[in-house]
Protein backbone atom coordinates (compact mmCIF):
# COMPACT_ATOMS: atom_id res chain seq x y z
CA UNK A 1 0.00 0.00 0.00
CA UNK A 2 1.02 3.49 -0.26
CA UNK A 3 2.54 5.83 2.11
CA UNK A 4 -1.14 6.90 1.91
CA UNK A 5 -3.54 4.39 1.42
CA UNK A 6 -4.50 3.51 -2.01
CA UNK A 7 -8.68 3.56 -2.37
CA UNK A 8 -9.85 2.40 -5.59
CA UNK A 9 -12.11 5.32 -5.52
CA UNK A 10 -15.80 5.51 -6.58
CA UNK A 11 -14.98 7.36 -9.92
CA UNK A 12 -13.03 4.76 -10.76
CA UNK A 13 -15.34 1.80 -9.58
CA UNK A 14 -18.06 2.95 -11.03
CA UNK A 15 -17.43 0.75 -14.46
CA UNK A 16 -16.12 -2.14 -12.92
CA UNK A 17 -19.53 -4.01 -13.25
CA UNK A 18 -18.33 -3.75 -16.95
CA UNK A 19 -15.25 -5.25 -16.37
CA UNK A 20 -15.05 -9.22 -16.90
CA UNK A 21 -12.09 -8.13 -18.07
CA UNK A 22 26.92 -0.33 -16.68
CA UNK A 23 28.72 1.65 -16.61
CA UNK A 24 31.92 1.45 -18.50
CA UNK A 25 35.05 1.07 -15.56
CA UNK A 26 37.63 3.34 -16.39
CA UNK A 27 40.79 2.62 -17.74
CA UNK A 28 43.97 2.32 -16.24
CA UNK A 29 46.76 4.79 -17.65
CA UNK A 30 49.45 2.99 -18.59
CA UNK A 31 51.75 5.68 -19.87
CA UNK A 32 53.26 6.43 -16.37
CA UNK A 33 54.88 4.60 -13.82
CA UNK A 34 51.97 4.75 -11.63
CA UNK A 35 48.25 3.87 -11.61
CA UNK A 36 45.26 4.48 -9.61
CA UNK A 37 42.76 1.73 -8.85
CA UNK A 38 38.94 1.86 -10.44
CA UNK A 39 36.73 3.81 -8.19
CA UNK A 40 34.61 1.11 -7.09
CA UNK A 41 30.75 1.69 -5.18
CA UNK A 42 30.21 1.13 -1.88
CA UNK A 43 27.70 -2.06 -1.26
CA UNK A 44 25.04 -0.82 1.04
CA UNK A 45 24.62 -3.08 4.19
CA UNK A 46 22.11 -5.39 4.44
CA UNK A 47 19.94 -6.94 6.84
CA UNK A 48 16.56 -9.13 7.72
CA UNK A 49 14.00 -6.76 8.15
CA UNK A 50 12.64 -6.48 11.73
CA UNK A 51 9.15 -8.27 12.07
CA UNK A 52 6.50 -5.97 14.08
CA UNK A 53 6.38 -5.63 17.50
CA UNK A 54 2.69 -6.77 18.35
CA UNK A 55 2.97 -6.80 22.06
CA UNK A 56 4.33 -3.06 21.88
CA UNK A 57 1.42 -2.39 19.40
CA UNK A 58 -0.92 -3.64 21.29
CA UNK A 59 0.28 -1.56 24.36
CA UNK A 60 0.55 1.34 22.50
CA UNK A 61 -2.69 1.31 20.47
CA UNK A 62 -4.50 0.77 24.01
CA UNK A 63 -6.13 -2.58 22.91
CA UNK A 64 -5.29 -4.53 25.88
CA UNK A 65 -8.07 -6.05 26.86
CA UNK A 66 -10.59 -4.51 24.33
CA UNK A 67 -13.19 -6.16 22.33
CA UNK A 68 -12.90 -3.98 19.30
CA UNK A 69 -12.90 -5.66 15.80
CA UNK A 70 -9.71 -3.80 15.01
CA UNK A 71 -8.21 -4.85 18.45
CA UNK A 72 -9.88 -8.53 18.08
CA UNK A 73 -7.97 -8.90 14.24
CA UNK A 74 -4.65 -7.23 15.89
CA UNK A 75 -4.64 -9.88 18.46
CA UNK A 76 -5.16 -12.57 15.94
CA UNK A 77 -2.29 -11.34 14.43
CA UNK A 78 -0.34 -11.81 17.56
CA UNK A 79 -1.71 -15.41 17.91
CA UNK A 80 -0.68 -16.35 14.25
CA UNK A 81 2.72 -18.11 13.60
CA UNK A 82 3.36 -18.52 9.68
CA UNK A 83 3.87 -16.38 6.91
CA UNK A 84 0.86 -16.88 4.57
CA UNK A 85 1.27 -18.76 0.84
CA UNK A 86 2.68 -17.34 -1.62
CA UNK A 87 1.48 -18.05 -5.13
CA UNK A 88 3.88 -20.66 -7.03
CA UNK A 89 2.58 -19.40 -10.70
CA UNK A 90 0.31 -16.63 -11.77
CA UNK A 91 -1.52 -14.61 -9.63
CA UNK A 92 -3.53 -14.89 -6.43
CA UNK A 93 -5.94 -12.66 -4.59
CA UNK A 94 -7.61 -11.90 -0.89
CA UNK A 95 -10.46 -9.75 0.21
CA UNK A 96 -12.46 -9.07 3.32
CA UNK A 97 -12.34 -6.08 5.24
CA UNK A 98 -9.92 -3.56 7.47
CA UNK A 99 -10.27 -1.71 10.30
CA UNK A 100 -8.93 1.43 12.00
CA UNK A 101 -7.12 1.57 15.14
CA UNK A 102 -7.41 5.19 16.86
CA UNK A 103 -7.38 8.77 15.76
CA UNK A 104 -10.08 9.67 13.58
CA UNK A 105 -10.36 6.49 11.86
CA UNK A 106 -10.85 4.37 15.03
CA UNK A 107 -13.79 1.89 14.05
CA UNK A 108 -13.79 2.86 10.74
CA UNK A 109 -14.33 -0.54 8.55
CA UNK A 110 -13.70 -0.61 4.49
CA UNK A 111 -13.95 -3.27 2.41
CA UNK A 112 -9.90 -4.16 1.37
CA UNK A 113 -7.96 -6.36 -0.76
CA UNK A 114 -4.51 -7.94 -1.76
CA UNK A 115 -2.93 -9.27 -4.58
CA UNK A 116 -0.49 -11.20 -4.62
CA UNK A 117 2.03 -12.08 -7.93
CA UNK A 118 4.78 -14.54 -8.46
CA UNK A 119 8.46 -13.85 -10.22
CA UNK A 120 11.40 -12.78 -8.99
CA UNK A 121 11.45 -9.16 -7.08
CA UNK A 122 13.81 -6.38 -7.04
CA UNK A 123 15.40 -6.16 -3.03
CA UNK A 124 14.19 -3.33 -1.53
CA UNK A 125 17.35 -0.85 -0.18
CA UNK A 126 18.97 -2.75 2.23
CA UNK A 127 17.47 -5.99 2.31
CA UNK A 128 19.12 -8.62 0.75
CA UNK A 129 18.56 -11.59 -2.19
CA UNK A 130 18.09 -14.19 0.37
CA UNK A 131 15.00 -12.09 2.07
CA UNK A 132 13.29 -10.43 -0.72
CA UNK A 133 10.71 -13.30 -1.74
CA UNK A 134 9.91 -14.92 -4.90
CA UNK A 135 6.86 -12.35 -5.02
CA UNK A 136 5.30 -8.90 -5.28
CA UNK A 137 1.72 -7.88 -4.69
CA UNK A 138 0.25 -4.41 -3.58
CA UNK A 139 -3.10 -4.03 -0.78
CA UNK A 140 -5.71 -1.82 -0.82
CA UNK A 141 -9.34 -0.34 -0.31
CA UNK A 142 -12.37 -1.44 -2.33
CA UNK A 143 -14.92 1.29 -1.96
CA UNK A 144 -18.61 0.48 -3.48
CA UNK A 145 -20.53 3.05 -6.09
CA UNK A 146 -23.44 2.44 -4.91
CA UNK A 147 -25.90 0.02 -2.85
CA UNK A 148 -26.01 -2.72 -5.04
CA UNK A 149 -22.12 -2.61 -5.26
CA UNK A 150 -21.96 -2.60 -1.41
CA UNK A 151 -24.63 -5.57 -1.12
CA UNK A 152 -22.82 -7.76 -4.13
CA UNK A 153 -19.34 -7.32 -2.02
CA UNK A 154 -20.69 -7.91 0.95
CA UNK A 155 -22.81 -11.51 -0.07
CA UNK A 156 -19.16 -12.31 -1.86
CA UNK A 157 -17.27 -12.00 1.02
CA UNK A 158 -19.69 -14.24 2.86
CA UNK A 159 -19.24 -16.72 0.68
CA UNK A 160 -15.35 -16.78 0.84
CA UNK A 161 -15.91 -17.03 5.51
CA UNK A 162 -18.14 -19.45 5.05
CA UNK A 163 -15.52 -21.65 2.65
CA UNK A 164 -18.08 -21.55 -0.44
CA UNK A 165 -17.82 -21.30 -4.05
CA UNK A 166 -19.00 -17.41 -4.51
CA UNK A 167 -21.02 -16.96 -7.64
CA UNK A 168 -19.32 -14.62 -9.73
CA UNK A 169 -19.09 -11.00 -8.33
CA UNK A 170 -18.36 -7.68 -9.38
CA UNK A 171 -16.06 -7.02 -6.97
CA UNK A 172 -14.03 -10.31 -7.71
CA UNK A 173 -14.09 -9.25 -11.67
CA UNK A 174 -12.56 -5.71 -10.44
CA UNK A 175 -10.15 -7.14 -8.03
CA UNK A 176 -8.53 -10.05 -10.34
CA UNK A 177 -8.26 -7.32 -12.89
CA UNK A 178 -7.08 -4.26 -10.78
CA UNK A 179 -3.21 -3.64 -11.61
CA UNK A 180 -1.44 -0.90 -9.01
CA UNK A 181 -0.66 1.98 -11.17
CA UNK A 182 2.88 2.83 -9.13
CA UNK A 183 3.39 -1.16 -9.80
CA UNK A 184 3.67 -4.30 -7.54
CA UNK A 185 6.06 -4.03 -4.33
CA UNK A 186 8.30 -6.51 -3.08
CA UNK A 187 7.34 -9.50 -0.50
CA UNK A 188 10.23 -9.66 2.38
CA UNK A 189 11.06 -11.94 4.78
CA UNK A 190 11.33 -10.69 8.71
CA UNK A 191 13.18 -12.34 11.75
CA UNK A 192 10.06 -13.16 12.79
CA UNK A 193 6.91 -14.77 11.48
CA UNK A 194 5.60 -11.92 9.37
CA UNK A 195 6.14 -11.63 5.66
CA UNK A 196 5.92 -7.75 4.83
CA UNK A 197 4.99 -5.95 2.00
CA UNK A 198 7.62 -3.30 1.81
CA UNK A 199 6.57 -0.02 -0.48
CA UNK A 200 9.53 1.91 -1.69
CA UNK A 201 8.37 4.97 -0.02
CA UNK A 202 8.55 4.28 3.76
CA UNK A 203 10.29 1.67 6.03
CA UNK A 204 8.72 -1.78 6.17
CA UNK A 205 5.17 -1.09 7.87
CA UNK A 206 3.01 -3.73 6.44
CA UNK A 207 3.41 -7.52 7.55
CA UNK A 208 0.85 -10.71 7.26
CA UNK A 209 0.15 -13.59 8.53
CA UNK A 210 -1.56 -16.73 8.00
CA UNK A 211 -4.49 -17.22 10.80
CA UNK A 212 -6.46 -20.58 10.15
CA UNK A 213 -7.94 -20.54 6.74
CA UNK A 214 -7.56 -16.75 6.05
CA UNK A 215 -4.92 -14.09 6.31
CA UNK A 216 -4.26 -11.19 8.79
CA UNK A 217 -2.33 -7.91 7.62
CA UNK A 218 -1.64 -5.57 10.20
CA UNK A 219 0.03 -2.04 8.84
CA UNK A 220 1.06 0.45 11.40
CA UNK A 221 4.33 3.01 11.62
CA UNK A 222 4.64 3.24 15.06
CA UNK A 223 2.35 5.72 16.58
CA UNK A 224 2.12 7.95 13.25
CA UNK A 225 -1.46 8.26 11.89
CA UNK A 226 -1.86 7.78 8.49
CA UNK A 227 -4.40 6.78 5.78
CA UNK A 228 -6.30 8.43 2.78
CA UNK A 229 -9.26 10.54 3.57
CA UNK A 230 -9.69 9.19 7.59
CA UNK A 231 -6.20 9.09 9.41
CA UNK A 232 -5.66 6.23 11.83
CA UNK A 233 -2.74 5.02 14.06
CA UNK A 234 -3.25 1.40 12.22
CA UNK A 235 -4.93 -0.35 9.76
CA UNK A 236 -5.81 -4.11 10.36
CA UNK A 237 -7.42 -6.38 8.12
CA UNK A 238 -8.32 -9.84 7.74
CA UNK A 239 -8.74 -11.09 4.32
CA UNK A 240 -10.11 -14.59 2.71
CA UNK A 241 -8.38 -15.90 -0.36
CA UNK A 242 -10.85 -15.61 -3.39
CA UNK A 243 -10.72 -19.07 -5.10
CA UNK A 244 -9.56 -19.26 -8.99
CA UNK A 245 -12.11 -20.28 -11.38
CA UNK A 246 -11.21 -23.12 -14.52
Amino acid sequence: MDFERHVASAAVLAGFLALNTATDKPKSDTSGTTSSAAPTSAVPATKTPVDLDVAAAIKELGCAGKKTDGCRVLSDFEGASTAPDLPDTGRTFWFGQTYGIGDAGDGKKDFYFLTMSSGAAVPPTGVSDKDTLDATGSAQTLVPSDEYERQDAVAFLGALKAGKKPSVSSAELYITTFRRPKGEAPFVKTVGASSGVFYPDAPLYTFMRKKGDHMVLVEYRGGTTFGDKIMAKAWVSELWLIPART
